[in-house]
């Protein structure tokens, strides 16, 4: 609220109430609502903080509404309500803006003197805070006692005043810079009194995970679910065998939710989530308690039992193959074996005879990954060989066992047949395995534009200042306040693609124009930008732009001169796009809140002899007491360099950048590298970034080539950050310009043709060096150990694709019935034509007696189904229902060869990401319907 500083003379006084009453019969009177500031309020307290739960109150916020309704009468007799809500209003609810916050205990942002444009007033205490605030409104509606100097903790308390306001309608126009403020609180008392209490509301408390009794040890038990109460909850606590373990509260977004408790204040942010820590869960039951409590007061409790189970032993053997039985005679054996305990060793038998022992001594990442709940993880893996040379011919056992240290083993045992003759080969099982014919048309080249860097030019420097002025004992130099902006034009330009290169980068350094337009013309950049502050007198204000018609250096027709600046009737194509840039730009920059000074042709010196487009912007008067809020407003300064940046990509349009192509397939990716900025494309295995250098790597970008219906989407994980949101197709993944680590990249194929490759990549860690290859949509890197990616290597293979056994399946299709039978990785189903799948049959060919296929449908108004096999129907027919989603896994012996991989397109979704082995495909709880799947046997 704006206050008025100056005292009226009673003469002025006089002669603006006669010339109302002589000129009154005249005027037309206008009805005006009233609503008193000094009101014995309607609003009870119970009702103030129910409307501000309802939008989103912070929990002070809410208590602090007893005290407007305890201190209201002892300070003029204000009206609480109207006080809670201009609180409300000025502070956003207890969330408050420009630096200040709760400790302030300043509920509507009181200046702390006259004059001082910046600092606010810290009071001791929400009561001193709120009683300030009481003052400050009883002053302006002239209550009784008022104003009282030394009795008020008010900070601007006035002695005398021009006037006062009765009415909260009357603090509009005159009294506040809005001419609708009164109108608003007022709204807002109304909406605070018609407030329904929702005291008949019943708590709600639901744990939707675990969803099962019994847990495996060294697994974190993560709680999930969601509460409700009708004063917003307050906390959540979990309780551990009758002792808390932690807290939490609900912030989960449920969308979910809302329209079935659509009266509880957080109905859509009503999901929670807690982890107890697996140290915590010893081997036996325990009781878990969760307990919501409300604001209220109230409490909602859920008690369940968990049992802990020892993790079992595990063994797999992956690959048991005599390599030419008929020359080196060896068979070769890899797997590998899990035990919380500790695996012993792993033995080879022939029959019933030991021949060989190892240990495990290989690493596989993998398997750490997917098992990271066994302690031993890390080394886990093994492969051996045994010589066959002193076997005949004929069948045999083979055994492999794994002995544990807990006096317990596992084994598996798989048939031999030595053969010695060359021309017979068949050895435990024969498997053909080729490359998936790729059929692929080279797409023409794409080449790179050219014109895609920018050169920022921050105004002065060094030993020249620039314009300096002093506001409030602080002193601003221009020069400083041009490279401040022009570092934040850099960084937004440079997260849509350009190239940006600044032709001073530090505080102290010294240019002189001419250098300056030198280094833009031996650049040759799309556009040239000139960043300066404006000065004069104090009442100068707004912000501009300049540019030059004149380029003496590009051409001299067409030139007049009209007073002392020389134009061009004729502008060159440099001139007329500068003419463009300089009106988009000054428009922009005032949308910010200056005083939109226009664009102007001038001689400036950087603009008449710059090659290019270019154009000096003024950011505002550093002069101006107005203008120097905005400039110094960090707030201001990013929305100011966000408008300049997409008002230059506006004009230029989004940068070009791509590798070059020479048909190759593949992928392409570059890496934005400390110090050093973008590095040249690199493709297909290429070191990407440094080595042996501890540069970080701070920002990707990431190109299939030449592979049609493939896209790799990716992501990273940012210091500071965490993970951001998937990118694709050559988007910026990290950051530019905020000296920000990438620790971790995850990296998967999308498209209608991605089930036919695997991606897969390997990072150079900060104190670990190169990690293990990793692939599709696995981490490389680290998380949680603050550690910088030096360097990346990225590669696209063809899947080799197991011709024995195959897999085959048919669809049944709205409208259609059943579909012919198709194989490996062929479609079944229909698309672009909006037909639900209604029923899948799937059966295996050319597969050894120990190896099935089971899969199960999730169906509209069904959900899932049980699981069936071997060309049994999933899904229904002859009902006119879809289906959503489905799970296919291999069983047998001989599964752990073998993975089926499939792949689902879904309504309104298209072809969803390749899974595997069990793990879902389509949607459930969307109602969108499958319309085809993909699906192929692939050996591990």
């Amino acid at each position: 609220m704006r206050r008025l500083k100056k005292k009226l003379s009673l003469f002025l006084s006089f002669t603006l109430l006669m010339v109302q009453i002589i000129w009154s019969p005249f005027i037309r009177v206008q009805a005006i609502t009233a609503t008193s500031i000094l009101n014995d309020t309607q609003v009870t307290l119970d009702k103030a903080q129910e409307w501000a739960r309802n939008n989103q109150a912070t929990s002070t916020f809410i208590d602090i509404a007893k005290l407007y309704w305890e201190l209201a009468p002892k300070h003029g007799g204000v009206d609480p309500a109207l006080a809670y809500a201009q609180a409300a209003k000025e502070s956003g609810f207890g969330r408050f803006h420009d630096g200040i916050d709760e400790s302030y205990h300043n509920p509507i942002m009181i200046k702390s003197a006259v004059g001082d444009l910046k600092a606010f007033q810290k009071f001791s205490t929400w009561q001193d805070g709120i009683s300030a605030h009481l003052d400050h409104l009883a002053l302006y509606a002239g209550a009784e006692g008022y104003p009282k100097i030394k009795e008020t903790l008010d900070p601007i308390h006035d002695e005398e005043l021009l006037g006062t306001v009765k009415t909260i309608e009357g603090l509009s126009n005159t009294w506040s810079q809005s001419s609708t403020y009164g109108e608003e609180l007022v709204s807002m008392i109304n909406t605070m009194n018609a407030t329904i209490l929702a005291t008949q509301l019943k708590n709600v408390l639901v744990v939707e995970s675990p969803s099962t009794y019994n847990l495996e040890k060294n697994v974190d038990l993560d709680i999930k679910g969601y509460a409700l109460n009708s004063s917003n909850v307050k906390l959540i606590n979990v309780y551990l065998d009758n002792k808390i373990v932690g807290s939490t509260n609900t912030q989960v977004e449920r969308k979910d939710l809302e329209k079935q408790f659509s009266s509880y204040p957080n109905n859509s942010f009503s999901g929670f989530e807690f982890k107890i820590n697996s140290s915590l869960l010893a081997v036996g039951k325990h009781l878990i308690n969760v307990e919501a409590l409300g604001y209220n007061g109230t409490k909602e409790n859920k008690l369940f039992e968990i049992n802990i189970k020892e993790l079992p032993n595990i063994f797999k053997v992956e690959n048991i193959i005599p390599d030419d039985v008929s020359n080196t005679k060896l068979l070769n054996v890899e797997g590998w074996a899990l035990s919380v305990q500790g695996v012993e060793k792993i033995n080879i038998y022939i029959n019933d005879k030991v021949v060989q022992s190892t240990l495990l001594n290989l690493l596989r990442q993998d398997i750490a990954k997917q098992y990271n709940n066994y302690p031993v993880s890390d080394v886990n893996a093994f492969k051996t060989s045994v010589n066959l040379g002193e076997f005949n011919e004929g069948q045999y056992k083979v055994k492999i066992e794994a002995v544990y240290k807990d006096g317990t083993s596992l084994s598996e045992v798989k048939d031999l047949n030595i053969v010695r003759k060359v021309a017979e080969t068949p050895v435990i099982q024969e498997v053909k395995i080729q490359p998936r014919s790729l059929a692929l048309t080279a797409a023409p080249p794409q080449t790179m534009s050219g014109r895609k860097l920018i050169v920022l030019d921050p105004g002065h420097g060094g030993t020249d200042s620039g314009a300096v002025a002093t506001h409030n004992g602080i002193a601003y130099q221009e020069a400083k306040l041009n490279l401040n902006m022009a570092y934040k034009v850099k960084q937004k330009l440079e997260s849509y693609g350009y190239e940006v290169q600044m032709t001073r980068t530090q505080d102290y350094q010294s240019m002189e124009l001419s250098e300056r337009t030198d280094f833009a013309n031996a650049r040759n950049p799309i556009f040239f930008l000139s960043i300066h502050h404006d000065s004069f007198t104090e009442t100068a204000k707004g912000s501009s732009s300049h540019y030059s018609t004149y380029r003496p250096n590009i051409d001299t027709s067409g030139l007049y001169v009209s007073g002392d600046i020389t134009y061009d009737s004729t502008p060159s194509q440099p001139a007329v796009e500068s003419e463009i840039a300089a009106k988009n730009l000054a428009n922009a920059m005032a949308s910010v809140g200056f005083t939109n000074r226009g664009a102007r042709d001038h001689n400036l010196y950087v603009t008449r002899n710059t090659n290019m487009a270019s154009v000096l912007v003024e950011c505002g008067f550093i002069t101006s007491p107005i203008d120097i809020l905005m400039i110094t407003n960090p707030f201001k300064q990013e929305l100011m360099a966000q408008n300049i940046a997409s008002t230059i990509k506006n004009q230029y349009g989004e940068p070009v950048d791509l590798p070059p192509d020479d048909g190759t397939q593949g992928v392409a990716y570059k890496a934005h590298v400390e110090d050093i900025g973008w590095q040249n494309w690199v493709e297909n295995g290429e070191l990407s970034g440094t080595e042996g250098k501890s540069k970080r790597v701070e920002s990707l970008k990431i190109l299939a080539q030449n592979i049609p219906g493939v896209n790799i989407t990716y992501r990273a994980h940012v210091q500071d950050i965490g993970w951001q949101n998937w990118v694709k197709d050559g988007e910026l993944a990290g950051t530019t310009g905020k000296s920000k680590r990438i620790e971790a990249l995850e990296i998967k194929l999308e498209g209608s043709e991605a089930y036919k490759y695997n991606i897969r990549y390997q990072a150079h860690v900060q104190d670990i060096g190169w990690q293990n290859w990793v692939k599709d949509g696995n981490t490389a890197g680290t998380t949680g150990k603050s550690k910088r990616i030096e360097a990346i290597r990225i590669e696209i293979i063809p899947k080799v694709i197991v011709t024995s056994p195959g897999v085959s399946y048919q669809g049944h299709v709205e409208s259609i019935g059943w579909q012919s039978w198709t194989k490996n990785g062929e479609l079944a189903g229909t698309v672009g034509k909006g037909l639900r799948l209604e029923g899948l049959n799937i059966k295996l060919e050319n597969a050894p007696s120990d190896l099935n296929i089971t899969y199960r449908a999730h169906v509209q108004d069904i959900g899932w189904q049980n699981w069936v096999s071997n060309g049994q129907v999933a899904g229904t027919t002859g009902k006119s229902l879809k289906i959503e989603a489905i799970e296919i896994k291999l069983t047998g012996a001989n599964a752990s060869n073998y993975s089926v991989e499939y792949q689902a397109h879904v309504q309104d979704m298209g072809w969803q990401p390749l899974v595997r082995d069990g793990e879902t495909s389509g949607t459930t709880g969307k109602n969108k319907r499958m319309e085809a799947v993909r699906i192929q046997i692939v050996r591990k």
